[in-house]
């Protein structure tokens, strides 16, 4: 008889629980932010139909990031390992909360600069990383067909790229209505079923809070918005999927379950460095690569659709190679 982790149930409650929350919480959040004149400003180099979306409230990620927290503080007791995973979502999503307010029609400042976000995402990773070892003894990594490789002193490097890749490379994605909502819960999803398998029922427990929350978010947030995630969600989605990939130690997995965010990147250093190399010849009609789809014609709603399912495949392709090991 196939036996059932007894975490399960508390992490179906837990996802549905949040969910509610997240919904129920959703409704009158619009009304808040626009109270704070939190809309977004769109930058002009997005297609001209993003235009009608200028003033649409954004930093709306704080709506699962505060559902997570809350279930976290009651996690944490029992599962002291799941500080990492929160210590990375509150942080990177703050740096993102700035970066959204200070772009906001607020205050027009046109976001902070890339250089300054990219360093303080570093910077993040670099001290969360290190606690990390320090505290959880990190320092191997699962590799498929292989098993538990130890990196020794390149942990912390490996650690630290991937926290800070993630979280741009889910930024990047978040570019239209539900995208980046939708494939994060995916990615996240799989990664709860990994951490039931190795038995990491606190990790499972809190990643499938996030994982209610933003199906609650993504009520509000699938086309046409109510409102947008913004850096403050989608940095701290990232980093806190790069942070569940370093707890589990399936981390050589992370560009399989996440191949959506990868493809994404790809589509935009691809972009730069051929529009470089050839004096403005373009590989695709623009970057990144959902804005490419938009501006050939698609509808918003089936480019988001095709991703999300691209995303489960991924998502199940991952699971599939992480239990090799």
């Amino acid at each position: 008889m196939l036996s059932v982790s007894p975490a399960v149930p508390m992490a179906l409650a837990l996802a549905l629980c949040a969910d509610i929350a997240a919904l129920v919480l959703g409704w009158p959040l619009p009304g808040w932010l626009r109270r704070l004149r939190a809309g977004k400003s769109v930058s002009q180099y997005q297609p001209a139909a993003h235009q009608a979306k200028t003033g649409t409230p954004s930093m709306a990620g704080l709506l699962f990031i505060g559902v997570t927290v809350v279930a976290g503080a009651l996690i944490v007791p029992a599962h002291p390992e799941v500080w990492l995973l929160l210590a990375l979502m509150v942080a990177a999503g703050l740096l993102g909360l700035i970066d959204d307010l200070s772009s906001s029609l607020r205050f027009m400042r046109g976001g902070m600069r890339a250089r300054t976000k990219f360093a303080g995402l570093v910077l993040i990773a670099a001290i969360l990383v290190a606690a990390g070892q320090v505290t959880l003894h990190l320092h191997s990594v699962r590799v498929p067909f292989v098993g538990l490789v130890d990196l020794g002193p390149f942990y912390w490097p490996v650690g630290v790229l991937v926290v800070v890749s993630a979280a741009n490379a889910v930024n990047l994605t978040d570019g239209l209505d539900g995208l980046a909502g939708g494939t994060s819960a995916l990615a996240l999803g799989a990664y709860v079923v990994l951490a039931l398998v190795r038995g990491q029922d606190g990790i499972a427990l809190l990643l499938s809070v996030l994982v209610g929350a933003l199906l609650g978010f993504l009520w509000h947030n699938v086309h046409p918005a109510r409102f947008f995630m913004g850096d403050t969600g989608a940095l701290a989605l990232g980093a806190l999927l790069a942070g569940a990939s370093l707890l589990t130690g399936d981390l050589v997995v992370l560009p399989v379950i996440g191949a959506v965010f990868v493809v994404e990147t790809l589509s935009v250093i691809f972009q730069i460095a051929y529009f470089k190399r050839t004096g403005g010849k373009r590989i695709f009609r623009a970057s990144p690569l959902h804005n490419h789809f938009e501006v050939v014609g698609w509808p918003e709603t089936l480019i988001v659709q095709r991703f999300w399912v691209a995303g489960l495949a991924a998502a199940l392709a991952g699971i599939g190679l992480a239990l090799t090991t």
